[in-house]
């Protein structure tokens, strides 16, 4: 196009012309225009040069992933084992050889949820249909560390037991729930709480620090590379201490934790007391 006649002037347009026009620089036209005319041999790969062919590389790799233990190995780890065995190569054409090959480890398989069964929160049409309980540590001043358990009712959100305990277990976790029972109907007995249920034989499923699902055992599938902690016949709760407070009850209630461990009618002396002083002091 630069060497052609303009009509109107009779002389070439120009490589200056035509690349503006085109918007391409003069650079780019140079070196194509080079490298058509260059004789030389086109240059090779960089990196480090190995003596052996990709497919032989290929199935130097292959031997490394049949001696190794595990199910698959990664590029790097790769890489320096066959440096072991003295054959040179880059982490890049390992990677590039493994990756075209379908030789890299298997990765993690993004965990897709179904369907939720609930909004975050389950709640009943009516109450004494299902409760659920928590715990949460607290320190005191003379027993030092203690464990609260409670016990909630999923429909009015109602405390139905309390119970704190030194050593935290499965059976001082059940404390709240007898204490329930026998306030809500009357004794303990076969069949006396019947269609009562309590949540248990969930899963909790964390990813990457968080918690992302709280589901059923069978509704979540452990899939490969996940890391499994059996804990049936065991109480899992959130490690949260003084994660919320109440307005009223912190101004009447002391500082510390040993206010939890002490008998109902000390507790509401002590709150009497506590109120009196307030009142005074206003």
């Amino acid at each position: 196009m630069s060497a052609r006649l303009s009509p109107s002037s009779g002389k070439r347009y120009g490589l200056a012309l035509v690349t503006a026009t085109w918007g391409v620089p003069r650079a780019t036209v140079y070196r194509c225009r080079a490298r058509r005319q260059s004789t030389d041999a086109p240059t090779a790969r960089r990196g480090p040069k190995t003596a052996l062919t990709d497919e032989a590389l290929r199935e130097a790799i292959r031997g490394v992933l049949a001696a190794s233990p595990f199910l698959g190995e990664g590029h790097r780890k790769v890489w320096a084992r066959l440096r072991a065995q003295h054959v040179r190569t880059s982490k890049a054409g390992c990677l590039r050889l493994m990756r075209e090959a379908g030789l890299l480890a298997p990765g993690r398989a993004r965990r897709v949820l179904g369907p939720r069964h609930h909004d975050g929160t389950i709640t009943t049409d009516r109450p004494d249909v299902m409760w659920g309980t928590d715990a949460t540590c607290t320190v005191t001043t003379l027993e030092g560390q203690a464990t609260v358990f409670i016990a909630i009712d999923h429909a009015t959100a109602e405390c139905v037991g309390i119970h704190a305990a030194k050593v935290g277990t499965r059976f001082e976790a059940l404390e709240p729930i007898r204490q329930g029972v026998k306030a809500r109907f009357g004794g303990y007995g076969r069949g006396v709480a019947s269609g009562l249920s309590i949540r248990h034989d969930m899963a909790v499923v964390v990813e990457e620090g968080i918690i992302r699902r709280v589901a059923p055992d069978a509704e979540v599938p452990v899939l490969r590379g996940d890391w499994e902690v059996a804990c049936r016949g065991r109480l899992v709760a959130p490690g949260l201490v003084d994660c919320h407070s109440h307005m009223v009850n912190g101004q009447l209630l002391p500082p510390n934790g040993d206010f939890l461990l002490r008998q109902p009618r000390s507790r509401l002396e002590r709150m009497r007391s506590m109120a009196m002083w307030m009142e005074r002091s206003a």
